[in-house]
């Protein structure tokens, strides 16, 4: 398992960081670096994020999108329904964040299908992102 900061990274809340760092294709290392910098997070800051911060960091790295309001249905209804093939998504589900692309989930436990993800039946919350 990956580490950051002498951590295994599933023992962080790097949801959102983790997503940003898949989506740009930048290292989650300097990802994590570029979120304390651009939000001001002191040294104690373990890698929380919202939404807000996620679109700064997805704007500094260049990375198209579109943001989009759909909320109070299982992520495994997104995904069944709401999805298109080969489109990415950076997913919120009450305080989770996760990237959905083709069926497949991936958060800071590793990827697995929608239908053996943990979190398949968490409610979207807030605004989502459809990376172009």
């Amino acid at each position: 398992m990956e580490k950051l900061q002498g951590k295994s990274i599933d023992e962080l809340p790097i949801c959102g960081v983790l997503s940003v760092s898949k989506v740009s294709n930048i290292s989650l290392e300097e990802t994590f670096n570029t979120f304390k910098r651009l939000t001001k997070k002191t040294n104690g800051w373990k890698g929380r994020t919202f939404h807000s911060e996620r679109v700064k960091v997805l704007k500094h790295y260049n990375v198209k999108y579109q943001e989009f309001n759909l909320f109070g249905m299982t992520l495994k209804t997104f995904v069944d329904q709401h999805t298109v093939k080969d489109t990415t998504y950076i997913v919120t589900t009450s305080s989770h964040v996760q990237v959905i692309k083709n069926d497949m989930v991936t958060d800071q436990e590793g990827t697995v299908h929608i239908s053996e993800y943990w979190g398949r039946n968490k409610k979207l919350k807030k605004t989502q992102i459809k990376v172009k």
